[in-house]
């Protein structure tokens, strides 16, 4: 079985190394002697490309070697279901691989428990966690930017649907200050209603909850297996093995049966904007 994680991955990084090179499909085609549609399956991740077309593609490229060997090994791995990869979230291979599942998926569902989910996060907000986070500040407006840049799925001509879990400890954190928390939150509010952004809050009071042990993602797909994401400060996981994956869906949606309906959901973030701006007792 191949893991599409690494299959996407891989071909992810191809179709951005093709595209900083302003090379197009035929002409990287006919430098390595495949056809353009063999290519383009392969940077989809349908077809994975074998060892020696990959050090082919990657030579046409000029790859240097230490990237060139770190993309041979993923690819020695894709016959591996799941995927652990350390080092923080946002490095190249990691990073190139969920702006390909954003593009491509039909359905998000995100639970989070500590944070607004980034593709809801106003530009404020964003920079406040990475600020408070302590990223690099050479680094926080490329990861800001980066950010705002992903959330395009929602507002596209076919945009994303997505399902927003919020864990009600979400509210109680002020990020930035009260004013930045409350934008966010009055942001929350207006995305919600929109027909493909359903924003659900677990309510405090609903005790220990179906996630109760950690955030993660899940997108889905049109004829393929889901796959789940989960971050830590160490490590990035993808769980793209169907029984897991399946397990992951089902507790999607038993978290979002838990949760309080979007209408209930609106009206709890209301009163925390409400209380933010001293118009009511917190």
């Amino acid at each position: 079985m191949v893991s599409r994680s690494r299959s996407r991955a891989v071909g992810a990084e191809i179709r951005k190394l093709r595209t900083s090179a302003q090379l197009s499909l035929v002409d990287l085609a006919a430098r390595v002697g495949i056809s353009k549609s063999t290519l383009a399956r392969m940077e989809t991740g349908e077809r994975v490309a074998s060892e020696t077309e990959l050090a082919l593609l990657l030579g046409a490229l000029g790859v240097p070697a230490q990237r060139r060997n770190e993309l041979l090994g993923m690819a020695q791995e894709v016959h591996r279901t799941n995927w652990v990869a350390t080092g923080p979230a946002g490095i190249p291979a990691q990073l190139s691989m969920l702006l390909d599942y954003e593009r491509t998926t039909v359905a998000i569902s995100d639970v989070e428990l500590a944070l607004v989910p980034g593709l809801l996060q106003t530009r404020a907000y964003c920079r406040a966690v990475h600020v408070e986070g302590g990223a690099p500040p050479g680094e926080i407006e490329t990861r800001v930017a980066i950010r705002i840049g992903r959330q395009e799925i929602l507002t596209r001509m076919d945009p994303v649907k997505l399902f927003a879990v919020i864990d009600e400890a979400v509210l109680h954190r002020i990020i930035g200050n009260r004013e930045i928390t409350a934008d966010q939150f009055r942001h929350l509010v207006r995305m919600s209603r929109r027909r493909n952004v359903n924003v659900q809050i677990l309510p405090l009071a609903s005790g220990v909850h179906k996630a109760i042990d950690g955030s993660f993602v899940l997108y889905e797909f049109t004829n393929e297996t889901p796959v789940a994401h989960i971050e830590s400060p160490a490590a990035v996981v993808f769980i793209d093995e169907p029984k897991a994956a399946a397990e992951f869906k089902a507790l999607a949606v038993a978290v979002r049966d838990q949760a309080l309906g979007q209408e209930e959901s609106v009206e709890m973030i209301e009163r925390y904007v409400s209380a933010l701006e001293g118009r009511e007792d917190g």
